[in-house]
């Protein structure tokens, strides 16, 4: 058995784990400042699995989950003139990650049932 969230797509099954925990989760992750910090893959996994899910409270998390981890992340491409630069060298990895998180959440912006969420985006 292993300790602590996994997040994929097999191992996470939308109805059977408690939506209350998962946005203790997201609301907690939140409150830290990660300026510091890139988490783009955690952020694309989080989008991938947690923008779709059936839950309004989970998908509503995630997007501004999403929101906060990517801050840093735009602030990285901004600062390099839009070609991420990580430990000298350009990360197209980074800025493909981005761009897909943000068509992820535009997606939502555009076509969630809920209009807070919608919003929230």
């Amino acid at each position: 058995p292993t300790s602590g969230l996994v997040l994929s797509a097999s191992a996470v099954s939308h109805d059977a784990v408690d939506a209350n925990s998962l946005t203790l989760a997201m609301r907690t992750l939140c409150s830290f400042s990660f300026d510091s910090h890139t988490l783009t893959q955690f952020v694309r996994r989080c989008a991938d699995i947690f923008l779709t899910s059936t839950h309004k409270e989970v998908r509503l998390e995630a997007v501004k989950t999403c929101c906060h981890l990517l801050v840093p992340a735009l602030k990285l491409q901004l600062s390099s003139q839009g070609v991420p630069i990580i430990n000298g060298t350009v990360s197209h990895t980074h800025a493909k990650t981005v761009t897909e998180v943000l068509g992820k959440l535009l997606y939502v912006c555009v076509t969630d049932e809920e209009e807070l969420i919608r919003l929230c985006v």
